[in-house]
């Protein structure tokens, strides 16, 4: 699939999975983290949990891994160049997370719109 793929293109896939993958993992530390913050019922700095701090525990777990899911779903869809209307509406949504979900967003659109310009052009 690659073969179909501009330069620029093949380089915005591999930093797309290469993103991806560095948030996969940061997302299993920050998972690992509050869990242990769940189980011993204490912060890193020792005070005690109160509920406020277990929704945005919670919310900062479900964020991570959304965002890595995310980048990686648009490195998928670019690769296989399967639904690219899909891909460009998560694109969109990445361009909310600051500063490298706007960068790779950013540039996916791009792309995309190269893309569409060189079809039509043939």
């Amino acid at each position: 699939m690659l073969a179909l793929h501009t330069s620029f293109g093949k380089a915005l896939i591999i930093f797309g999975y290469i993103f991806g993958l560095f948030l996969l993992v940061a997302a299993a530390a920050v998972t690992l983290a509050v869990g242990s913050c769940w189980v011993h019922g204490k912060t890193p700095d020792g005070m005690e949990m109160d509920t406020a701090a277990r929704f945005c525990g919670s919310i900062l777990v479900v964020t991570f891994w959304c965002y890595s899911a995310l980048v990686l779903g648009v490195s998928h869809l670019l690769r296989t160049a399967g639904n690219l209307r899909l891909c460009r509406i998560l694109a969109g949504l990445l361009l909310i997370f600051i500063p490298f979900g706007t960068v790779f967003g950013l540039l996916t659109h791009i792309y995309l719109r190269n893309r569409e310009v060189q079809r039509n052009a043939v």
